[in-house]
């Protein structure tokens, strides 16, 4: 098995990982090339923000909705879904160009456990689908339309 060298400025120290090789700004976790919509929920992947702190320590007390890009995508429709349903929903923008790039997505819903539940270059059609998805309370229905998207 390699052996993958973290960025010393957090870490410090060497270590086995499963993934790709692990750079001064990214974590280990890759997302999948194919839609989310045919995969187990993934980690989400990790890089170091420009204040020198983790991206994914800003996961884990609600979702997130993270907007990648330097003119963050409107979210108002998440947002709406997020509060109708009582989803606690934070919305987190990012224009470092490497992130943006390691999550190939301009639009990333991450869960409280730092599982990518959505991700998208645009708004979604059907916010409250996504919303209710992601908390587990979509119906099979709902499942088939969300995989022919």
């Amino acid at each position: 098995m390699p052996i993958f060298i973290h960025s010393e400025q957090k870490l410090g120290r060497v270590g086995p990982h499963l993934g790709r090789f692990v750079g001064p700004k990214t974590h280990p976790h890759p997302l999948p090339r194919a839609p989310l919509t045919r995969h187990r929920p993934i980690p989400a992947p990790d890089a170091w923000l420009e204040d020198g702190s983790p991206l994914i320590d800003r996961f884990g007390a609600c979702f997130v909705l993270v907007r990648l890009d330097a003119q963050p995508l409107d979210a108002s429709a998440l947002q709406t879904a997020a509060d109708k349903r009582g989803l606690p929903l934070d919305v987190l923008d990012i224009a470092d160009p490497e992130i943006e790039e390691l999550y190939e997505r301009r639009l990333v819903l991450v869960r409280p456990d730092g599982h990518v539940a959505w991700r998208g270059d645009d708004p979604p059609a059907d916010a409250t689908a996504i919303i209710d998805r992601a908390r587990g309370a979509a119906t099979p229905r709902d499942r088939a339309k969300l995989a022919a998207e």
